[in-house]
């Protein structure tokens, strides 16, 4: 017996004749949210007048890489806080994403394990809370991160986030030592 008699494909659901753009928002969250739908009807719903739809297409385990990549562009920031929120987000996204205009976008990807070390180290001078405390919360901060976080002037209870970071170093602990 083969894996395909085991489980047998499903095939997709067939598209709509009319135009993706034109369908109702039922017609085309049935779509969106249909497990086996192809990163082709993804893509084309991807320009959905509606926002959830477009937040769906975000989140959809089969939208391609092309079609995060042109939402990664969209005005509405929700839309680049769901494609960061991915399990998987491409480095190229993360790397994108890390200068987005609103603070939780960069702070989900402040917080991604997979965001690569430059960024994190660059992500350390941003004068967002939100996006400090998300750092505070990868364990991949590097060293010279934390050393620069530990010097500057700082909320008070970042000097405690610090400490508690698996990779701060001693140094950085005894420099720590006259917030306590």
């Amino acid at each position: 017996m083969s894996y395909q008699d085991t489980f047998p494909a499903q095939s997709p659901r067939p598209v709509p004749s009319t135009s993706i753009i034109d369908l109702s928002y039922k017609e085309a969250d049935s779509l969106v949210t249909d497990p086996t739908a192809s990163s082709k009807t993804l893509a084309s719903l991807a320009h959905h007048p509606n926002l959830n739809i477009r937040i769906a297409v975000a989140k959809h385990i089969h939208t391609s890489i092309q079609t995060l990549v042109g939402l990664a562009d969209n005005h509405y920031w929700p839309i680049r806080y769901e494609i960061v929120s991915r399990t998987r987000p491409s480095r190229r996204l993360l790397v994108k994403l890390a200068y987005d205009l609103h603070r939780y976008v960069r702070a989900v990807v402040a917080r991604h394990p997979n965001t690569p070390l430059h960024i994190l180290r660059e992500l350390v001078m941003d004068r967002d809370q939100n996006v400090l405390d998300a750092l505070m919360e990868n364990p991949r901060l590097p060293t010279v991160a934390l050393t620069k976080l530990a010097y500057r002037i700082l909320p008070e209870h970042m000097p405690i986030l610090i400490a508690k970071h698996p990779n701060t170093s001693q140094k950085i602990l005894s420099s720590l030592a006259p917030f306590h």
